[in-house]
């Protein structure tokens, strides 16, 4: 038997992996814990964790057989999933999730069905707060967030909320979720000095690098085995290297507090546009439905698993996708300034930064 792992505070929810478990499959959701969750560490309280990740090989084994196609079951007050190899089960205070030795393992995904639990969500944004409140940019990824983020940190009053998700809270309020960020070859010009000091660089795709970066990562899946990379920030072109905020800002930069809703401003793509436009007359309950689609399309490769668990787990389930929902639905009307914001498919991201800056009143970046 293991014993209780450091929790890591996701979105004001402790997130640990409980004792037991196979010691690869623990190896594995820590490395997952570690690099999903870097620099959100929870106070050492001895307070029990809001989710605990558990061992699919310690649920009570039921036999193929039993169900329609390795479907779906209940089993000890758990929803489980036969084919996808996780279950679910809510406590009084505590949601515990089963993994199967997988790679896979999404902490989002995982604190947001604990979020709409507890009438919260996630919203897939950019945001910052400038004194004290909070202007979220919703959009699809590659839209710009983590561009439109660097741009908005150069102001000396700006502290990050997040690049890619951000909490909204029922009282209007946001709350920061500040997990490392996807940097791409791209992101470069926007990151100069960052990239520089951290070493990160891409290198060009070439097969020997593709064959060991896959033998790596079947090596720490089938047998728990760490093999060497040579360097943290080192990317193969066309990918991503991961970069923590802490790093990249400095920690008094990272807004820690709840902070009120000020802006929402969509941004979307627009093949019939010619210009970045900006609209205050769109209403909210549009934004509402904008917001509600594309953060539920973060999820959508195991919407199947929260569909079924919705169907299953009445009595304990409020609707994974209806409660997303209803709680961007509570929190949006209490914003302040309300807009959508058009891109062409070829814009310049300085005017587009611009556009931004006017709309919240930042009249300079320097």
């Amino acid at each position: 038997m293991g014993t209780q792992s450091d929790q890591y505070l996701a979105a004001g929810l402790r997130v640990a992996v409980a004792p037991g478990g196979r010691s690869r499959w623990r190896r594995l959701m820590e490395d997952a814990l570690r690099t999903q969750c870097e620099n959100m560490g929870a106070p050492a309280d001895g307070a029990a964790p809001d989710i605990a990740l558990r061992d699919y090989q310690e649920l009570s084994s039921v036999r193929p057989s039993d169900v329609v196609g390795a479907n779906y079951s209940v089993r000890d007050g758990a929803f489980v999933d036969h084919r996808s190899r996780v279950a679910i089960r809510f406590g009084a205070d505590q949601l515990t999730y089963w993994h199967d030795v997988s790679l896979t393992l999404s902490i989002p995904q995982i604190v947001q069905i604990a979020l709409v639990q507890k009438g919260r969500s996630f919203v897939h944004s950019a945001a910052v707060s400038i004194g004290g409140r909070a202007h979220v940019f919703p959009g699809f990824g590659g839209i710009g967030k983590t561009l439109l983020v660097s741009d908005l940190m150069r102001h000396p009053s700006a502290k990050l909320l997040g690049d890619d998700l951000v909490v909204l809270n029922p009282a209007g309020t946001v709350q920061s979720y500040a997990r490392p960020f996807c940097l791409y070859p791209y992101h470069r010009g926007a990151f100069t000095s960052q990239f520089s000091a951290l070493g990160i660089r891409h290198m060009k795709p070439a097969l020997p690098w593709r064959v060991y970066r896959r033998i790596r990562m079947e090596s720490a899946y089938r047998y728990g085995a760490r093999l060497p990379w040579p360097g943290r920030y080192l990317g193969i072109d066309h990918d991503y290297v991961l970069a923590s905020p802490h790093v990249l800002f400095g920690p008094d930069r990272i807004e820690s507090s709840q902070v009120p809703l000020e802006t929402v401003a969509v941004v979307r793509r627009s093949a019939s546009a010619s210009r970045v436009s900006v609209d205050t007359t769109v209403n909210v309950e549009q934004l509402t439905a904008f917001c509600a689609s594309v953060t539920a399309h973060e999820w959508n490769h195991s919407a199947r698993t929260l569909l079924a668990f919705d169907a299953l787990s009445a009595g304990t389930s409020v609707g994974f996708f209806e409660g997303t929902r209803a709680a961007i639905a509570r929190c949006l009307p209490q914003a302040s300034r309300v807009a959508l914001i058009t891109l062409p498919d070829q814009f310049r991201t300085e005017e587009y930064f611009a556009v931004v800056r006017e709309l919240i009143g930042l009249r300079s970046t320097v």
